[in-house]
């Protein structure tokens, strides 16, 4: 990097699960945030290092309890972020699901753990090639009808 500092790249739903998994007591962690355009972004981890328990996801609101449904698999469920407030409705149909008011989304101190230990496994990531990863297509992919090459990569 230009600083001379390394690049580690974190997944914010994965964050901001590590941050509810103190008080999931072992249950699976979904996290939701609110992604705007009529979606939510949402991701499934387990323990309390939020190991994911399936790929993140953004999908309409209304197909949320069933998509959380077949990833817990009859697993207890708690759920956490801006998507459990915005869509309380909807996030709450998921079966046995139990919502926490908070965190609303992710913490710096999570992400910085994600970092730390990503950095610790596998090393930084090299700016050259560092392509973020986004669970929608962009508007410009959505407008032009195809995904960047940047697509389903994980920094």
């Amino acid at each position: 990097a230009a600083t001379g500092r390394p690049l580690v790249m974190a997944s914010s739903l994965r964050a901001l699960a590590l941050g509810a998994a103190p008080v999931a007591a072992g249950a699976l962690v979904g996290a939701v945030l609110a992604a705007k355009k009529g979606e939510v972004y949402c991701g499934f981890y387990r323990g309390g290092a939020a190991e994911p328990a399936a790929a993140e996801a953004a999908i309409p609101p209304a197909a949320f309890a069933a998509h959380a449904a077949a990833v817990a698999a009859g697993a207890p469920l708690v759920l956490c972020g801006s998507g459990v407030r915005a869509y309380a409705v909807e996030v709450a149909a998921a079966p046995g699901a139990r919502l926490l008011d908070t965190p609303l989304g992710p913490d710096a101190v999570e992400v910085g753990r994600l970092c730390l230990g990503r950095l610790g496994a596998v090393g930084p990531v090299d700016l050259a090639t560092a392509a973020p990863t986004y669970v929608r297509p962009s508007e410009a992919e959505l407008k032009h009808g195809h995904r960047g090459s940047s697509s389903g990569r994980r920094g």
